[in-house]
């Protein structure tokens, strides 16, 4: 399948795996039990464990979204970063962040990464009985590293859920399930969540003064920083201390 970048033209292709079909809706805000969200960390893994089977290739893209050139975006929009509103998380403390966990990450083997596993991409079954639970949108789907597809996850869902610590042990039980990250990796959770989380509000903030009548980029961006700078002034310790405690 062939899509269009959108930069100049380019196009890449790519190979489409349907694993599977769910029927049901978008979660969205819903609440959800903790065995839902054990489920959808199981989900996540066993998709990225699929997409690590599948050949890269020579597979390119420069995407906005990219985990790995979340500095560069970043430098590009710094004047949208909503300091103020982050006061606890500085520009250059998040761009030293960036660059010291992806030295850290270099030695990792890299994989495709949906990259986008948030509320409205998540599929809640709505036949009585159906347990599995079902994700969409792979249209930011790029070659990274396996880190970003558990943090990325755990970041969205984190923030539509209030900053709830039970969901997000359970996504990451049943992540575990399938996949284990080592303990240099698990290090670099909170780290990956931050970042993603400044990247989210920095490109929100930008979309909120170029379409300010769009309430629900407006509704999204302001949300984020809100639980961004929250989850920043933690810290964390408080994160790994609540994040791993049984």
């Amino acid at each position: 399948i062939t899509y269009d970048t959108g930069d100049s033209g380019k196009m890449f292709g790519c190979d489409l795996v349907v694993s599977t079909f769910v029927e049901g809706e978008m979660l969205g805000q819903q609440k959800q039990s903790l065995d839902f969200w054990y489920t959808l960390g199981k989900t996540v893994g066993s998709m990225s464990l699929m997409l690590s089977k599948m050949d890269v290739g020579n597979f390119h893209r420069n995407h906005p979204w990219d985990p790995i050139l979340a500095r560069q975006t970043l430098e590009e929009n710094k004047k949208y970063y909503p300091q103020n509103e982050i006061p606890s998380l500085k520009f250059e403390e998040i761009t030293r962040v960036h660059r010291e966990m992806v030295e850290k990450l270099a030695h990792y083997p890299k994989q495709y990464v949906h990259g986008d596993v948030n509320e409205n991409n998540i599929i809640v079954p709505t036949i009585p009985g159906e347990s599995r639970v079902g994700i969409i949108d792979f249209n930011d789907i790029i070659v990274s590293y396996r880190l970003f597809e558990i943090a990325h996850s755990l970041a969205y869902i984190f923030c539509s859920q209030n900053l709830d610590y039970k969901v997000i042990k359970s996504v990451y039980a049943g992540y575990s399930s399938v996949i284990k990250l080592d303990a240099a990796e698990e290090d670099l959770i909170y780290d990956a969540i931050i970042v993603r989380l400044a990247l989210s509000s920095t490109i929100g903030s930008k979309s909120k003064i170029l379409d300010p009548d769009n309430a629900y980029v407006r509704k999204c961006a302001d949300e984020i920083t809100v639980n961004l700078e929250k989850l920043v002034s933690q810290g964390r310790k408080t994160f790994y201390s609540q994040f791993f405690s049984k």
